[in-house]
């Protein structure tokens, strides 16, 4: 359900580092793991302030439970006006305005 998802994806960079980290923390040398996220051809996009404003103000309308990385992808999400794609079931129950969910499985 992700592969054909990819070619219109966008990232904040924010994620990238923390998938990049996850194949790092499990033994994958950096050049390598910087190689087959590259064969990838995401869109990054950088953190800016405007998402970074977006991100904090989410601390007031999601749970606790959800870290940086996850408000960073959420407030990209809401500033490109497109869904935030995860596996993570419990975004499905987020009610923030100007957010759409679509989960992968």
């Amino acid at each position: 359900m992700v592969e054909p998802l990819l070619d219109e994806s966008i990232v904040s960079a924010v994620n990238l580092s923390e998938v990049a980290g996850k194949l790092v923390d499990r033994g994958a040398p950096e050049a390598e793991v910087r190689s087959v996220l590259e064969e990838l051809q995401l869109d990054v996009r950088p953190f800016d302030d405007d998402q970074a404003f977006r991100a904090a103000g989410l601390r007031l309308t999601v749970p606790s439970s959800f870290a940086l990385g996850d408000r960073a992808c959420l407030a990209l999400a809401m500033s490109l006006r497109v869904p935030a794609v995860t596996a993570d079931h419990e975004w499905s129950h987020l009610s923030v305005r100007g957010l759409k969910v679509t989960l992968v499985r």
